[in-house]
């Protein structure tokens, strides 16, 4: 068991019908109190280190963490950039997951090893090249770091991941694949496409699970910015929330659980005709996280059109109090870190991941996975199936008693 954890979640069965859950948790919701009392600079060295899942975002939270606690300002070159690297960590992780889960809920269907293992390595490539060509080989998620905007984009990682992404996922480009905006179109794609992602949404259609799973959770916020800008959650209160030791372990936002995820935080047009009949249910989980990943490799292309501009940013979240909070668009959701920094050591490190909010014990999980029905097979393949849709991003078993 690595650092991240491990979900151990139990349904309880009364007359083929789920009607309790209980999900316990292992993960190290406080293990980020080993930079107490370190410098600044040694901590956000070893952030990524000591968090390796979504490093590159946790890398982000905690420099924009820093930075508004002492107050350092940062060019708009340096956030855009941040922000791009999150957004190609984003697009890795769910095509990884992808990859590995999905073809396992597919009885006739298994992914060619070494064509899996080619692709996720000429993926990770992209990512690599990209990231060194956008910083030049220098680090965006370190303080007062100098990054120099470049002449011009280089555009051959992003189409190369666009063709990938075309052969894999979609046949057929993911700018293609965005025109694809009602419940109809979808499904003419999905029963003449061959892909692994195209073959999942036929066998949901096939047994007519789409509204699996759906409840009535509420979505966290839709992005960074809402996050920011929402009425109700601004950092003052999200200070106060803090001084609760407990929230970084089962948080809720003002006595209720919410959801944070591709899902709740992705539009358009079909993601609403699909909303319109099932709800936040299977079917619109699984399309979110495609339609996310479409965007991200639509807009990093259009990005390659349009090179960076460079001018001084003057954040209106920057305070130099000594407390700070940095918040990300991660793959599995919103993900906060809470500093307070005095003479350039950390006093409090505090990291709300967006697996506390989805696996809270009343959570999105488990009002996904209360009232599932039927026998205990049918059951343990709906759960698997919504569990990993959620995406706790570690381990997890579950059983039916």
């Amino acid at each position: 068991m690595g650092i991240e954890g491990f979900l151990d979640i139990q349904l309880t069965m009364n007359e083929s019908v789920i009607c309790d859950v209980e999900i316990l948790s292992s993960r190290p919701v406080y293990a980020s109190q080993v930079f107490v009392g370190k410098p600044v600079i040694e901590s956000l060295n070893m952030l990524p280190l000591l968090f390796s899942i979504c490093g590159v975002a946790q890398a982000c939270a905690g420099i924009r963490a820093c930075e508004q606690a002492l107050g350092h300002q940062i060019s708009s070159y340096a956030e855009q950039v941040r922000d791009k690297l999150v957004r190609m960590e984003t697009l890795r992780e769910h095509l990884w997951r992808i990859f590995l889960d999905w073809p396992n809920f597919l009885e006739n269907q298994s992914l060619n090893k070494k064509i899996q293992t080619q692709t996720m390595s000429d993926i990770i490539k992209c990512q690599q090249d990209y990231r060194k060509f956008l910083t030049s080989g220098s680090n965006p998620f370190l303080l007062e770091q100098d990054i120099s905007p470049v002449s011009t984009e280089n555009s051959q990682p992003i189409r190369q991941l666009n063709r990938l992404l075309e052969k894999s996922i979609f046949a057929m480009s993911p700018a293609q694949w965005l025109e694809i905006d009602t419940i109809e179109k979808l499904q003419y794609w999905y029963e003449s496409s061959e892909t692994v992602t195209a073959n999942l949404l036929k066998k949901i259609h096939q047994n007519e699970w789409q509204g699996l799973g759906r409840n009535n959770t509420k979505g966290l916020f839709t992005s960074t910015t809402d996050a920011l800008e929402s009425e109700g959650f601004d950092l003052s209160t999200l200070r106060e929330q803090f001084e609760d030791k407990n929230f970084v372990k089962k948080p809720q936002w003002y006595g209720t659980c919410c959801e944070t995820s591709s899902l709740t935080r992705v539009d358009s047009a079909l993601l609403q005709d699909l909303y319109n009949y099932w709800g936040n249910g299977i079917m619109s989980r699984l399309v979110a996280r495609l339609t996310e990943m479409a965007q991200i490799a639509h807009s990093l292309l259009d990005d390659v059109e349009q090179p960076i501009q460079n001018f001084s940013k003057n954040r209106s979240d920057i305070l130099g109090d000594g407390d700070g909070i940095g918040i990300v668009s991660a793959a599995r959701g919103l993900l906060i870190h809470h500093v307070c920094i005095e003479q350039s050591q950390i006093e409090k490190y505090q990291i709300l991941a967006p697996t506390e909010w989805n696996f809270h014990p009343q959570g999105v999980v488990a009002q996904s996975l209360i009232g599932l029905e039927g026998g205990k097979e049918q059951i343990n393949r709906q759960a698997d199936l919504l569990i990993n849709a959620i995406d706790p991003c570690v381990g997890y078993k579950f059983h039916i008693v």
